[in-house]
């Protein structure tokens, strides 16, 4: 013989209540970090997508970024607007050749969500300097040659000469600053020199970083 129950209708109406209570429960938003693009020496681009809202109102949403690999909106950040969907986010006002992590953030009426940490780091190192062979050389004057590389940051050039490789004599070069990642012929004209004696010289390359020296040339 089958035994058949009920469930009392109250103890229905609970379980339905308590699955909806469930259902609908607030959670801070779930999004994603956008690529870092845009690197320069001192700012990026990066933004995120917001997948859920965690049923609450997206109040602020932006970006935060640090050294350390788990930033949150107590360290640096962008505030770029509100409610779901994709952002773009601009950062500023970063150090040269400097390692940050940077991941997304949003927040609701129950706190705030955060995106994966994507690890950037800006441009910018020393510059790269290179002597190259002396010309127009006359008994008294002679113009000093050589390529830099600013490698992204602003470079001030000087060529060092002399009798020897204490030097004692600088000439500012033609073309500073040199700027920019590429490789930039150099050169400066000196004059007064003594006729039958060699001299020796290189590249002073400076840059917020430090200081490059090229190879001797005599």
């Amino acid at each position: 013989m089958k035994k058949i129950f009920r469930i009392p209708g109250i103890i229905c109406l609970l379980l339905h209540s308590i699955s909806l209570f469930y259902s609908c429960k607030k959670e801070v938003p779930t999004l994603t970090t956008s690529a870092v693009t845009n690197i320069t020496v001192s700012s990026a681009s990066s933004g995120g997508t917001i997948v859920d809202d965690g049923l609450s109102t997206i109040t602020t949403r932006g970006v935060c970024w640090s050294a350390g690999s788990t930033p949150t909106i107590n360290d640096n950040k962008t505030s770029d607007g509100a409610g779901a969907g994709i952002f773009t986010s601009n950062i500023s006002g970063l150090d040269v050749a400097t390692k940050y992590f940077v991941r997304a953030y949003a927040t609701n009426s129950v706190g705030t969500g955060y995106g994966m940490a994507i690890p950037f780091t800006t441009l910018g190192q020393l510059p790269t300097a290179l002597t190259l062979l002396a010309t127009n050389v006359t008994f008294t004057t002679a113009t000093l040659n050589g390529t830099v590389n600013a490698n992204y940051l602003s470079t001030s050039i000087l060529f060092e000469y002399g009798t020897s490789i204490s030097y004692g004599s600088t000439a500012t070069a033609i073309q500073n600053p040199v700027e920019g990642d590429s490789i930039t012929n150099v050169s400066a004209n000196i004059s007064g020199l003594n006729a039958g004696t060699d001299y020796y010289f290189r590249i002073k390359a400076v840059n917020s970083l430090g200081t490059t020296f090229s190879n001797v040339i005599i």
